[in-house]
């Protein structure tokens, strides 16, 4: 039986996060980070200060998974917790300065990652990819306006 676009596409998805979460391991081995750490690192260079359950929403983790990820990044003093003045219950996380050194080369290591996954690539097999991509990100924000 041949299997739907979803299944082929939710296959692929899976395949390509596994491929990509063990490349950046051993890829960002010598920064000591986690594909986990480096998602929550990734979301919070892009929100100065979020939540724990803003930052479990962003990358689709629940928020003691989070939390546990944050604790293991606090120790590392790459992110700090604070709270917040109005509410004392609410506690926001963010980077640390120590850690925006390293990110500097860490968004460079990203770049130069895929660039040099894509080295061997052609040009017209680079747009494919890059097509592709853009079309699922609109398809998945509900602004395709392909049929």
């Amino acid at each position: 039986m041949k299997e739907s676009n979803g299944q082929a596409i939710s296959k692929l998805l899976r395949d390509i996060n596994s491929l990509v979460q063990d490349n950046f391991k051993e890829y960002f081995c010598e920064i000591g980070l986690t594909p986990p750490q480096i998602m929550v690192a990734g979301v919070l260079c892009n929100n100065k200060s979020m939540k724990i359950s803003e930052i479990s929403e962003k990358i689709n983790l629940s928020n003691s998974t989070v939390s546990g990820i944050v604790d293991r990044l606090e120790k590392i003093e790459a992110v700090r917790r604070i709270r917040d003045e109005k509410d004392r219950r609410v506690v926001r996380v963010e980077l640390t300065e120590e850690f925006g050194k390293i990110n500097v080369d860490f968004q460079d290591k990203i770049k130069n990652y895929f660039e040099e996954l894509l080295k061997d690539c052609s040009e017209e097999n680079s747009k494919k990819i890059i097509d592709g991509l853009e079309t699922l990100k609109e398809v998945l924000e509900g602004n395709s306006t392909i049929n």
